[in-house]
Formats: structure tokens, C-alpha cells, sequence
């Protein structure tokens, strides 16, 4: 079986357990009614349990996600990269939602260095993330335009000459969705790193 749709199955079933978790919280929540009106310790200990049970396993199923974003993330080419990090940066906020609910939830003193040590990680991971997509957005990087291009001051002649060109008339040489720059300079660069722009020795 091909191995994508076999994750896709497998994520079928994920959202089925969506399902089971949800009927197990309304229980929960039906246990707290109960225990509010009868102050029958039974109904109180059930929903505990309950709670802590579907809290764990909801962790774990973002975690799975996670990890998949994450994968896809580094597969993918430069242009995509935003829109998987932004998939990957819902992820982190996710599983980090369940483990301070769950750590919220434990009336224990450890819990406070718990949330901070989590806080911690969680921020660490996401300046990473950060920092590993700036770098990327540094593209193409002035060390690879002067390989091609004499001087700055030429490289920035021929991009701002070839960005006033797509301005006006919107013609480009490669699939806008290749492109990883938003705006026509940027693009302008792109295109002379990927050796579109014929360039003359000595242009000026």
C-alpha cells in the first residue's frame, strides 16, 4: 500500500477517536453535574479520571501531528515552506494548549515547574523554528548573486531595472508558485540566480 494514503487511513481513524473522546468528555461533564447536585465523591473521581484520560490521548494525537508537520516541513521546496510552517506553529500551540490543561488540572506542587519547564520548551522550539525560517528567507543569499553579477552595485542596477519590467508588464520566466519572494525585486534576484537574466559583463 502506498505509504500516503496508508497515513491518510491512519489519520481516519484518528478523527474517529476525535469522536470516542468527545462522547467520553460529555460523560465527564454529565459526572460534574451529578457530583455538583448529589456531592457524591463516585461522580467526582469518574470525571477525574475520564478527564485524564482523554487529555492524554488527545496529546498524543497532536503530537502525532506535530511530528507529521514537521516532517512535511522539512520535505517540502523553499516557495511552500511558509504555509507548513504555519500548519507546524498550529501544532506547537496545540500540544502545548493540552499539557497546560492537563497540568492546570493536577492539584499538585509539582505542577507549576511543570508548566514552566514546558513553557520553556515550547518557546526554545518555536525560536528555532523562527530562526531556521529566516534563514531560509534569505534567498538567494548576496554571496551567490556576486558569483554571478561583478558588483553590488550592478547586481542592484540589473534587479531593480528587471522589478520595474515585471511591474509593468507583468511578464515572468518561471510559475508564479516557484517563486519564493512575494515581491517583483525579489524575484528579480531569483531569476538571476537561477541564470534567467542574461548578464553582460561590465553592464551598467
Amino acid at each position: 500500500m502506498n505509504s500516503e494514503i496508508f497515513r491518510l487511513n491512519f489519520e481516519d481513524l484518528l478523527w474517529f477517536l476525535f469522536i470516542i473522546l468527545a462522547i467520553l468528555n460529555i460523560r465527564g461533564d454529565y459526572d460534574e453535574k451529578k457530583y455538583i447536585e448529589s456531592h457524591y465523591n463516585f461522580y467526582d473521581k469518574e470525571a477525574n479520571h475520564i478527564f485524564t484520560l482523554t487529555l492524554t490521548i488527545t496529546f498524543f494525537i497532536y503530537l502525532y501531528f506535530l511530528v507529521r508537520n514537521y516532517r512535511n516541513y522539512m520535505r517540502v521546496p523553499n516557495y511552500q515552506k511558509e504555509i507548513y510552517l504555519i500548519r507546524l506553529f498550529g501544532s506547537c500551540f496545540l500540544v502545548a494548549g493540552v499539557f497546560f490543561t492537563f497540568s492546570f488540572s493536577k492539584n499538585e506542587i509539582n505542577s507549576l515547574c511543570l508548566i514552566l519547564s514546558g513553557s520553556l520548551i515550547i518557546f526554545v522550539m518555536c525560536f528555532i523554528l523562527i530562526l531556521g525560517s529566516v534563514i531560509q528567507m534569505i534567498y538567494p543569499s548576496i554571496d551567490k548573486l556576486l558569483n554571478i553579477v561583478d558588483s553590488k552595485y550592478e547586481l542592484v542596477h540589473i534587479a531593480a531595472r528587471r522589478s520595474k519590467e515585471i511591474s509593468r508588464t507583468g511578464y515572468l520566466q518561471m510559475p508564479a508558485s516557484s517563486y519564493k519572494s512575494k515581491k517583483n525585486i525579489g524575484r528579480a534576484l531569483e531569476e538571476i540566480t537561477e541564470g534567467l537574466i542574461e548578464i553582460k559583463k561590465g553592464e551598467k
